[in-house]
């Protein structure tokens, strides 16, 4: 037998059986391998070749994301869908599912989602005056692949509030 495309984990060439292997796909879309197989007969020194099948084994791709962090304004939503850079593979149909990792007592508005998103947009509002962090656990998931879990940190700053500001001011007077 005889492989077109190692990338997906399997040896170029072997005889006998084709040997279990994992599948491996770095890439951000599906990629595939031809296989050839043709049959040998053997027999009292004879070699017969029986016709040769292919067959194709496409891998799709696995997010792989490391962990991230977004900065928003308290009150103000952020939205955060990975995008492929480096060693960060997402595949277009990536969807997240979420959990609290690390709560933050000080911030509302931020829940778990158990039900696949295309990205995660949340409204976080500061009760306190200095800036906040939360954590989420976040499992990408491509078709039927699932990445492993990374951790999004959103740094919640506070807004600055400047207060009215009363002045008394005496009118200038030109005296000549």
């Amino acid at each position: 037998w005889t492989n077109n495309n190692t990338a997906i984990g399997l040896g170029a060439s072997g005889t006998g059986d084709i040997p279990s292997f994992t599948a491996t796909n770095t890439t951000n879309t599906p990629i595939t391998a031809t296989i050839t197989v043709t049959p040998l007969f053997q027999n009292a020194g004879t070699t017969c070749s029986g016709p040769s099948q292919t067959f194709s084994i496409t891998v799709n791709p696995k997010p792989a994301i490391p962990d991230q962090t977004v900065t928003t304004c308290t009150g103000s939503t952020f939205s955060f869908a990975a995008a492929n850079s480096g060693s960060t593979i997402v595949p277009s149909n990536t969807t997240y599912t979420w959990t609290i990792f690390t709560n933050n007592l000080n911030l509302s508005g931020q829940t778990a989602s158990a039900s696949a998103q295309n990205s995660i947009s949340q409204t976080l509002t500061s009760s306190v005056a200095s800036n906040q962090d939360i954590v989420y656990q976040v499992t990408p998931t491509s078709g039927s692949c699932v990445g492993t879990p990374f951790k999004l940190t959103v740094s919640v700053n506070n807004k600055t509030i400047i207060s009215n500001i009363a002045q008394t001011v005496c009118p200038y007077r030109d005296w000549e």
